[in-house]
């Protein structure tokens, strides 16, 4: 149709020239069997001949699918998309996932660093991630509940319906930030995973990372102008200068602000180190930054929670043909 002669124009134009275009490799998908599903669901009436043209549609389409399937396990091995568009995509959505845990992680790791500095080293705090079953997020105007753990006061996640806009308060929807799972906090009486000088090279190792991840948001994927995780850091610092304004007993909360206020110092350090080695990052540099972040467990918990989070919400959004 009139849809062939725009597809030759862009592949003859772009880098895929390699790319043949012929009816072999060629597949078309009638839109409209998807519209009438979308339409079930929203329970618009159709006569009977609009119904024949649908079911018709639909098994164009599915013939389609088939003749797809076959031609790929007829021409193709199975290989890891390795580069390419997708992949960069594929990066810059995971990492986008992994700003949060992170900064949850070293907002964490700080309290306990905080704690065997004075000599309370048998005790740790410990995040428990919980997936969210339907798309929720934070209200920064709504003042969340705080609850005190090992002297440090700690301001608990409240989820907000939120579609398009906040169904829990009337605040503006700007003031909002999507959250894919809240925390709670555990006290434990006994010593953190990593000892004092551990926690502090992990946390140096993070530093680094996360600078090589923000920048390729920046520069590599494009995706934004803005050093996410400073806006991050910014964030958290805000949050526990208001914790120390609103307790009378935030002495711990105090040193953590001090703490965080290093740590983003620390981080733009890296930046700087990181943007000025000129030396050709890959993506698969990238993706071995990723894997190594994720090894951290608190980290990887946190992901996990979000990946759980994302299945249940895809899996509520299944329309039943």
């Amino acid at each position: 149709g009139n849809t062939a002669p725009l597809l030759k124009t862009m592949l003859a134009e772009s880098s895929m020239s390699d790319i043949t275009f012929k009816k072999e490799n060629t597949f078309c998908f009638d839109s409209e069997s998807f519209r009438y599903l979308v339409a079930l669901e929203n329970r618009i009436p159709f006569t009977l001949n609009e119904k024949r043209e649908y079911e018709l549609s639909w098994s164009t389409s599915a013939k389609e699918a088939t003749r797809l399937i076959d031609y790929i396990r007829t021409n193709h091995t199975s290989s890891p998309i390795c580069s390419g568009f997708q992949s960069m995509k594929q990066a810059q959505f995971e990492i986008s996932s992994m700003i949060r845990p992170i900064l949850e992680t070293i907002r964490n790791t700080l309290r306990n660093i905080i704690l065997c500095k004075m000599n309370q080293s048998n005790i740790s705090i410990e995040l428990y991630p919980k997936h969210v079953l339907n798309p929720a997020a934070k209200c920064f105007s709504c003042h969340p509940p705080t609850i005190n753990l090992s002297q440090f006061w700690i301001a608990l996640d409240v989820p907000h319906q939120f579609k398009n806009k906040c169904h829990t308060c009337s605040c503006a929807a700007d003031r909002h930030a999507p959250i894919d799972y809240v925390l709670e906090y555990k006290s434990i009486g006994r010593s953190p995973t990593y000892h004092l000088n551990e926690m502090n090279e992990m946390l140096h190792r993070i530093y680094f990372a996360s600078a090589e991840l923000s920048l390729f948001l920046i520069h590599g994927a494009c995706s934004t102008n803005d050093d996410l995780f400073i806006l991050g850091f910014k964030q958290m610092i805000m949050n526990e200068k208001n914790i120390c304004a609103e307790q009378q007993s935030n002495k711990m909360n105090i040193q953590l602000v001090t703490e965080l206020e290093k740590a983003q110092y620390e981080y733009e350090q890296r930046i700087r180190d990181v943007a000025s080695d000129h030396r050709t990052k890959t993506l698969a540099n990238i993706y071995e930054q990723m894997r190594q972040i994720r090894n951290y467990p608190q980290i990887n918990e946190q992901m996990i929670a979000i990946e759980q989070g994302q299945r249940a919400i895809m899996k509520q959004n299944e329309i039943v043909v």
